[in-house]
């Protein structure tokens, strides 16, 4: 072979080495973007639930103005259930939910999403007692 084939064939290798690299870090962005789309997503279902439990009535399981004993409606909700220092929480496979529950009438409450990638993201969800519900880092 010629001095110039050598070449051709070792950038040619070079190139496809890039381009598989580069590959597999797109595929590792989108695959931690949809992980944290989805935990963004269960957060905002679980600050939904959190709403009606504050408006319903006591004689229909809610909390009549209160998120008194929502962790007990907050762990129905779930799959794979366990308890961690006294806290509800959820697991599935996006992340790990844990709720601060309320301990008196005027509390807000707090569910603390941490996600099962390496790089263990955390999200917040806060719902207001006021009905004000606000997600952040």
């Amino acid at each position: 072979m010629g001095q110039q084939q050598l070449l051709l064939i070792v950038l040619t290798l070079v190139l496809v080495a890039v381009a598989i690299a580069i590959g597999v870090n797109m595929f590792q962005a989108q695959a931690y973007q949809s992980n944290v789309d989805a935990m963004v997503s269960d957060l905002n279902n679980f600050g939904a639930a959190a709403q009606q439990y504050l408006l319903k009535p006591q004689s229909l399981g809610g909390g009549n103005g209160t998120f008194i004993d929502f962790g007990k409606h907050f762990v129905k909700l779930g799959e794979n259930l366990t308890e961690s220092d006294g806290d509800p929480t959820i697991k599935n496979s996006q992340a790990v939910y844990v709720l601060s529950e309320a301990e008196t009438e005027n509390d807000d409450i707090i569910i603390t999403a941490t996600s099962n990638m390496p790089s263990e993201t955390t999200k917040k969800i806060t719902v207001a007692i006021n009905g004000i519900t606000t997600l952040g880092e």
